[in-house]
Parts: C-alpha cells; structure tokens; sequence
C-alpha cells in the first residue's frame, strides 16, 4: 500500500479529516442512525401536503393586500373567496327550460351544503343579462364561499364539481367549476400527479448515465440513494417547520429537483474520488478520509455558497418565494450533511465492492481511458489562453442572458394548467364568451371620509364621473358600481335613489347588487372592474397603473 504524502496528512487533520477519521470507525452507528432519522423523517413527509398552503403571491401591506384586508372587514356582502360555474351547450339556450332547470337545481344543490355557500348568483335569479353569452349558448354562475381561508376554499372544489356532475344533462348541457380556488386545486393536483411521473422517467435516465460515467452499478447507485435520502429528511423538515409558519405548496417541487441535481452532483466527486484513491492502492479507511477530507471540503464550501445565494430568497416578503429558498437552502444542507456522513459510512462498509460488478467496471474503465484525451487537451488548452477564454464565455453567457430583459413574469393561473384540465377550459369557455377578467376582477374602494357617508348628489355624481371614465378604457369591459348597475339609469335616477340613503325595502330588486358594494359605516364604497383583457398580461398591469395613477380622484 502506497503511504500518503505530506500534502495528504496535512489536508487530513482538519476537522473533515477527523470526521472522516470518526466515521471509518463507527460505520454502523453513522447508518443506523440515518436509519431512524429517515423513519421518522418518512412518516413525517405523509402529512407535509395537509400543512402546505396555496397561494402566496400577495405582498403584506402593499396597496392591494390593504385593499382586500378592507373588504373582507368591512363589506359583508364580499366573500373571499368565489367560484365560477360555467354552463354549456350546444343545442340548448338559457330560454329553454331544460337549461333553466339544470342551473336551478345545481344552485339550490349548493346552497343546502351550508359549508360551501349561501347563496348563487345565476343569469335568472339576478336577471343580469351580463351572465349570458351573446349566443345565449353559455352562461355563469357565482359561487361565494362560506370560508374565508384559502386552503379550505381549494378544499371545497371537488365537492362542487361532484354536485355539478349530477345536475349535468348528459351531452345536452356540460357544467365546469373555474375561479381562483379551482385553478389552485388543479394547479396542486397536477403538480402531485406530474412529480411522479418525472421521477419514473427521470431517475432510470439519471441511472443510466451514471452507470456509463462510472461504468459500475453499484457506484451508480450511490447518488440516487443518498440524494432521494436527502429529499425524505428535507420533506419530513418542512412538515415539522409548516406547523409555525406558512409554507406554499410548490415546496413539493422544489426540493425533489433541487435534492437530486445537488445530491447527484456532491456524490459525484465524492464516489470518484473514493474509487481514485482505492486503485491507488490505499486501503478502504484511508481512502475515505482523504476522500472527505479533500473533496469533502470542496463540497462544504459549494453548499456554503449555494445556501448563501438562495438565502437572497428569503429577503422579499412573499411565502411563495419564501418557502422556495427555505426549501432550497435546507436541501442543500441535507445534501451535503449527507455526503460527509451517509455516503462515507457506505463507502467503508462497501471497499472495492462499489466497483461491482466487475466486469462491467473493467470494461467501461478501458473505453474511458481511449477517450479521456480530449479533456486533457481542452483544460490544457483554457489554461495557456485564460484571458481569451474567460472574455468568450463572457460574451457568450451575456448573449444567451438577453431575453432575460424582456421576460414577462406571470403568476400561476389557469394558462399554465394542461389544456384538459377543468378550471382551464372553463376559464377558456369564459374568454371566448365574456371577457378573460371574470376570474379577477380589479377592486378599487372609494372612501369619502365623510360623517354624511356616500348619500348626497355630489358624492354620487363623482362616482358617476369615475365609473364612466373607468368604462371608457378599451381595457375594461364593465364596471360594477352603485351607479352602474342598470344600463338604461342616468346619474339623476341615481342620485334620487340614493338621496337620503339607501333603503333595501323601496328598492328590493336593485338590493342584491347594491348592498355588496356599500361598507358597513356608509362612507366606503367598492367599484369593480372587469378586464377585457388577460389578468395575467401586461395590459392588466398597465390598466392598474392606469387606474392607480391617472383616473382615481379624490372624492370630496
């Protein structure tokens, strides 16, 4: 056996060098207790999506997170949470009474559940003619929630959808469930459906060119191992860290793909340089503490910075981009806990049976060592020309980096959903027949500040004023108000209805619409505006800008 050199002992005394030296001793002790660590992590990870929440994309204390703090305190006509029920057909009409009955039996099916809702706001009980397409083929109904939570909101989707099924009239007349709750339910749904999948085709391939890098099984299988071990800590971490804090659903996604890429590649040096350092001629126990001592180290510090960099995440006060960096900084610290403690245990335990099998190891060697020379010659080549080299990998990175300035992000809506997925098409069904804002209309409150509240001509001539030029803009294709609610009304017939106050009992029909938009003290109201374009476009986000900084008046 080849004795270690000088540089070697020097790189083994320090503390990755008296880990690895622990290590070699207690083997067993190191894997039984990742055993118990991975047990309990297991039956902890169960429970992580009970925990997760959905959502996670608003700002605290922005203007629009006050503004929906406002209507949820203060407009009890405004639920938190709604749902969209469009119906379809095409050969039925809403004027025939088939049509008419499915949507009736389905809303009065719904309001029974007093866990879903109270109330459906249907094209017959609202008489709204803005329900209907113009081919009257299609129509929609509103669903307002019982609950104000989110999570409990997505809950109730497949309910729904169950009640929508049996009051569907065969091919007649089809019934979808859209709206923010349906698209988050699908949105979690699929991510759940999709991630195993990957992993079936994702971990063989990754297999596969393992075994061809290092031309044995069992080293190949290795860093699948300790990666997926890395992956059921991190998920049974998360569900322990969930029970204090909000942590968004896409937590799921980040740390499987995180946890294997990391993982894989920290095992790759560490496993390499394991099998260098046998054929060398060192013994098994010593070729462990120079392999952690060395590639090791290098490993600690590439976690070190990666965790740094995704701590970056945590800074901005959004939970989708919070959990995110937790997720990724906790998995690239299991990974690399795992790499200098996991894999030296089964690296002892195993010696030279990590090259098995045998043959397949020789004979992968021999084809590697006829193509090694390229390599060579290329790093040899970058390092007689750095300064060339560095400027052209420059250029190239900036060049590939410049879309970046136009990109245009999005939140996750129902465009990004397969095309077969249900709150997609429903939402799609809504675009081609109404307009692509239904889902997400833009609340704007007005407060007038005033003791005397909303009721007298001038206050309601300003909302007049503001609601029209709101429905001027291309971009909007109505406006909901209490000075909009009946086409065919001048600002005289509203500020007669309203002189005084507003009484549900002289006016009873116009009451549903009304008595949403008016704040429990009188002096706030709430207009809504629906896009005529995508939510998610840019176009939405200028109309906001638009309406933020040039329409908005001060009500005096």
């Amino acid at each position: 056996m080849n004795a270690p050199d000088s540089k070697g002992d020097n790189d083994t005394g320090h503390i990755f060098g008296w880990l690895a030296r622990w290590i070699v001793r207690h083997p067993k002790s190191v894997l039984s207790l990742w055993l118990v660590v991975l047990i309990l992590a297991s039956i902890a990870a169960t429970g992580l999506p009970a925990v997760l929440k959905s959502g996670g994309f608003e700002v605290p204390d922005s203007e629009s997170a006050r503004a929906a703090e406002s209507i949820r305190n203060e407009f009890t006509g405004q639920p938190a949470h709604t749902i969209l029920l469009v119906f379809k057909s095409a050969d039925l009409t809403v004027d025939q009474p088939e049509y008419r009955t499915a949507v009736e039996v389905l809303a009065r099916e719904l309001i029974i559940q007093s866990d879903i809702t109270s109330r459906v706001l249907t094209a017959y009980n609202t008489g709204n003619p803005l329900f209907t397409s113009r081919d009257k083929h299609t129509s929609f109904a509103v669903v307002p929630l019982a609950t104000s939570d989110a999570d409990k909101a997505r809950d109730l989707v497949p309910k729904v959808r169950e009640i929508g099924r049996r009051a569907e009239l065969s091919s007649q007349l089809t019934i979808q469930v859209t709206g923010g709750p349906a698209v988050a339910y699908d949105l979690a749904r699929v991510a759940a459906e999709d991630l195993p999948k990957a992993e079936q085709i994702g971990l063989p391939i990754t297999l596969l060119t393992l075994i061809f890098v290092f031309g044995a099984l069992v080293a190949a299988g290795l860093p699948l191992l300790v990666g997926v071990s890395s992956i059921v800590v991190v998920m049974g971490i998360a569900f322990i860290l969930g029970q204090n804090m909000e942590l968004s659903s896409f937590i799921q996604n980040i740390v499987p793909m995180l946890g294997l890429g990391v993982g894989i590649d920290y095992c790759l040096f560490m496993v390499s340089r394991f099998r260098e350092e046998l054929a060398s001629g060192r013994s098994k126990e010593e070729a462990v503490v120079r392999t952690v001592a060395r590639a090791g180290r290098a490993i600690a510090f590439s976690g070190g910075t990666v965790a740094i960099g995704l701590s970056a995440l945590l800074v901005p006060n959004l939970m989708i981009l919070r959990s995110v960096g937790l997720g990724g900084i906790l998995v690239v610290t299991v990974s690399v806990v795992s790499a200098l403690t996991l894999l030296p245990a089964l690296l002892v335990l195993l010696g030279e049976r990590v090259n098995a099998p045998r043959f397949l190891s020789l004979r992968m060697n021999r084809k590697r060592a006829r193509t090694t020379g390229f390599w060579q010659r290329w790093a040899e080549n970058v390092m007689r020309h750095p300064v060339t080299f560095l400027v052209a990998v420059v250029v190239i990175l900036g060049l590939l980096a410049t879309p970046s300035l136009r990109m245009n992000t999005l939140a996750p809506g129902a465009t990004l959903l397969p095309s077969e997925a249900e709150s997609r098409e429903a939402f799609e069904a809504l675009t081609q027949s109404f307009s692509p804002g239904e889902m997400s209309p833009i609340n704007v409150i007005v407060d007038t500040g005033r003791t005397s509240g909303l009721w007298n001509d001038k206050i309601i001539a300003d909302l007049y004023t503001l609601t029209q030029t709101l429905q001027r803009d291309s971009r909007v294709a109505r406006v909901e108000s209490l000075v909009s609610f009946d086409p065919r009304a001048n600002l005289e017939n509203y500020q007669s209805l309203y002189r005084g106050g507003f009484d549900p009992s002289r006016a009873p029909q116009v009451a549903p619409a009304v008595l949403p938009l008016i704040a429990k003290a009188g002096k706030t109201t709430l207009l809504q505006v629906v896009p005529s374009v995508d939510p998610d476009s840019l176009e939405a986000r200028e109309l906001v800008e638009t309406i933020r900084k040039e329409i908005i008046t001060t009500i005096n």
